[in-house]
């Protein structure tokens, strides 16, 4: 039986993976943290063999402590479960040691699959971001880093209307501006911009409209 650590600061999705997770007879146990210190130190007394972690985590980068966990014992291992389809974070957290990537919105994850297929040796990784890796060992995103952020090509992150709600954004309108514009409501306009950050890994305009650019989203 193994001991799974669940790091992820979503209330809801770390209690939804820790119920899947409980639930599977070949775990002893599974337990939830919401940043990577409380993590590190649980880990110390329990000694976990799986971490399933997400790479942002309230300001903190879930990557210290996949690093720090695969190179605690070698028989660990690490899955990143991620919104974030940025092909430089998506390489860096494989160098860190992961040795699988799943998107939150991928409707194919099933983590208990993940998990055994990690197991048995394979690397268990959504479709959409074994796209974005072959694109970048093709030669067709990322041809260099600049600090955090790449020069990539345009993938398809957003949505066409999140596209668009970004592209008024950036214009400078604020969120009921952008309703009027696009003839929606403003709760609609409020729920397409944290889609955003969520996907963009953002957490405010200014750093949205850079990450944006950086990706080639918008120009």
């Amino acid at each position: 039986m193994i001991r799974i650590a669940v790091l992820e600061d979503n209330d809801v999705l770390r209690k939804r993976l820790i119920k899947i997770l409980n639930e599977w007879d070949y775990v002893s146990q599974a337990h939830g943290f919401s940043g990577n210190q409380e993590f590190i130190q649980m880990n110390l007394k329990e000694g976990y063999d799986v971490l399933l972690a997400d790479l942002s985590l309230n300001g903190e980068n879930g990557e210290d402590s996949i690093s720090y966990f695969v190179n605690e014992r070698k028989e660990n291992f690490a899955i990143v479960i991620s919104s974030s389809l940025n092909p430089a974070r998506i390489l860096s957290a494989i160098k860190s040691g992961a040795i699988g990537y799943l998107h939150k919105d991928d409707p194919s994850i099933r983590i208990i699959g993940a998990i055994e297929m990690a197991l048995g040796g394979a690397s268990p990784i959504s479709p959409s971001i074994a796209a974005l890796i072959l694109n970048e060992i093709q030669g067709n995103g990322v041809a260099e880093e600049e600090g955090e952020h790449s020069i990539s090509k345009k993938v398809d992150v957003l949505t066409k209307r999140e596209t668009e709600v970004l592209n008024l954004i950036t214009r400078g309108l604020t969120n009921k501006e952008v309703a009027t514009a696009i003839s929606i409501s403003r709760n609609t306009v409020d729920v397409h911009v944290r889609n955003i950050y969520t996907k963009l890994q953002t957490s405010n305009r200014t750093e949205t409209i850079f990450e944006a650019r950086a990706m080639g989203i918008i120009k």
